[in-house]
């Protein structure tokens, strides 16, 4: 498999495993904790809630893990790709998108210990740390947009193999990533909307490039 094909089912699978595992089997199986709750009764019941399914909340986690890292991966090697009058532009992509998968997996890392904690009778101990872990996730949409942002406006700027209509698709995609910067995208159908929309345009972007590819 080369660079170009790996690249494409990365953007494939990865927005639609994590679309269909935390946005639908999660809340089925595992549950949601109810609204209202103040920040610490939050962290506490969402980790009860997975300790109360854990051989489901692992398998779930796995695989959303691995999903959301997949897709900064396959945004980083698309990145890459670009060596024309987008290099500039990418060569940018080739930092944030490296760094939000350290973030990712510093946070999933953090959220792990945090369960095992509260598993062997530490509640608050693994409310803190689970209180970090969400707080280390705080500035994802904010790189997650500008990376995508740039990724975008760089393809505009190629003749290569996706074509410079879905760069500005990815352009626009990145900007309301972005707003979450400034909004609260828990619980929120404008969250939901941009989230959708990243999900299908880099599902789109993948689907040209594996087509390209072929």
């Amino acid at each position: 498999m080369n660079t170009l094909r790996l690249t494409s089912w990365l953007l494939i699978v990865g927005p639609i495993g994590m679309f269909v595992v935390w946005g639908i089997l999660d809340p089925i199986i595992i549950g949601e904790v109810a609204d209202g709750l103040a920040p610490s009764k939050e962290a506490l019941a969402s980790l009860q809630l997975g300790l109360d399914n854990e051989i489901a909340d692992i398998i779930l986690s796995i695989a959303g893990g691995l999903c959301f890292v997949g897709i900064f991966t396959g945004l980083a090697l698309l990145g890459r790709s670009l060596q024309a009058g987008g290099a500039n532009l990418s060569a940018l992509c080739s930092l944030i998108f490296p760094a939000l998968v350290a973030v990712a997996i510093g946070g999933f890392g953090l959220s792990i210990e945090a369960t095992g904690l509260l598993k062997d009778g530490y509640p608050d101990n693994a409310t803190a740390l689970e209180l970090v872990s969400n707080g280390v996730f705080g500035a994802m949409p904010l790189f997650w947009g500008l990376g995508v942002f740039l990724i975008g406006f760089a393809i505009t700027r190629e003749n290569g193999p996706i074509p410079a209509t879905l760069g500005w698709i990815l352009t626009l995609a990145g900007i309301g990533m972005f707003t979450g910067t400034f909004m609260d995208f828990n619980n929120s159908p404008v969250g939901l909307v941009i989230w959708l929309g990243m999900s299908i345009t880099l599902v789109a972007t993948g689907v040209v490039s594996l087509r390209k590819a072929a």
